[in-house]
């Protein structure tokens, strides 16, 4: 009986997609099986059943490197949402892009918006299916530089915190491993302006017993906020009606609780007897600045807000009952 000599058998590339959101991606495998095998186990937790499976002539000529340009794959009827400015990516960009050019827009603006759209062409998308998306250089650049600045603010929060902390306590060491402890800061831009909303830095100080301290700032976690409540129909409507104001006086009252440990453990003076005095007798008699009375909602309480100055307010959706 003569040998059959078998040839190893090259890749193939198939489109695998989950069944119910429809999403997926390019698999390059041997056997259809072995691709849908593994698309479940990417896209539908592993249920072989909950995704289709089916060739994808057109990227075999990406089988070798297995990285598939998103350009080629929205020519073939897919489409992405680009990582800069969130718009849907396929090939009606251009129609999207023109429907957003108002008559009332400056014609400066009007002319450069037009002419990007009737320069884009699908090859401009920048991306493969496994990385980040953008619409175009223009979009990966203004990305690249938004995540710039925001890093530069987070680390300028990281060392003004670090030097109130020195300042503080001058014998003390920052907990910069990345492994356990490391400084941590978030800052994001709203309507045209950055906002720090966390920071927190860790450092180890003489006397330690359990652990590092932690000198740490949460926007949303320790004061008050304006509630819009009902307004009549042609009320005014403020820039910020849900703006956040002063601290709990919960708040206050454990951050003197936590000073004056550290006071107790590092054996420094931050304040004397009389200044802790004067700031429990503001507690006690529930002292706000002025306009706050401290019937507010908590800072961390989800509110219904008003979306524009007609009054139509944007609902909170009850997810888990009362909650």
């Amino acid at each position: 009986m003569k040998g059959v000599i078998m040839t190893d058998r090259p890749k193939l590339a198939y489109a695998v997609t989950e069944n119910y959101e429809n999403t997926g991606g390019i698999i390059f495998a041997k056997y259809a099986v072995v691709a849908r095998r593994e698309g479940a186990s990417i896209w539908s937790d592993g249920d072989f059943g909950g995704v289709s499976c089916r060739r994808a002539k057109w990227a075999d000529q990406c089988a070798d490197t297995g990285i598939v340009p998103l350009w080629l794959m929205i020519c073939h009827g897919w489409h992405f949402e680009c990582m800069g400015c969130g718009r849907r990516i396929d090939e009606d960009l251009p129609s999207l892009w023109e429907g957003e050019c108002r008559q009332d827009d400056p014609p400066r603006e009007q002319v450069i918006a037009r002419r990007r759209y009737r320069k884009w062409e699908v090859t401009d998308v920048i991306g493969t299916q496994h990385g980040a998306c953008f619409c175009d250089q223009r979009c990966a650049d203004e990305h690249e530089a938004h995540e710039a600045e925001r890093k530069r603010r987070q680390d300028h929060a990281i060392a003004v915190f670090k030097a109130k902390v020195l300042e503080r306590f001058p014998g003390i060491e920052f907990a910069d491993n990345p492994a356990h402890l490391r400084p941590h800061a978030f800052a994001t831009k709203s309507k045209g302006r950055w906002r720090v909303e966390q920071v927190s830095v860790d450092f180890t100080f003489p006397g330690m017993v359990h652990g590092p301290a932690t000198y740490r700032w949460d926007a949303r976690s320790y004061g008050r906020r304006r509630d819009q409540g009902a307004k009549p129909e042609k009320a005014h409507f403020g820039k910020n009606p849900q703006r956040m104001g002063p601290l709990t006086l919960e708040a206050r009252a454990h951050a003197l609780d936590v000073v004056l440990d550290v006071q107790t453990r590092a054996r420094v003076d931050l304040i004397n007897a009389e200044e802790e005095a004067r700031i429990r007798e503001l507690i006690a008699a529930k002292t706000f600045p002025n306009k706050w009375d401290g019937t507010e909602p908590r800072a961390d309480v989800w509110l219904p807000y008003t979306i524009d100055g007609a009054g139509r307010v944007q609902t909170v959706m009850q997810l888990f009952g009362d909650q």
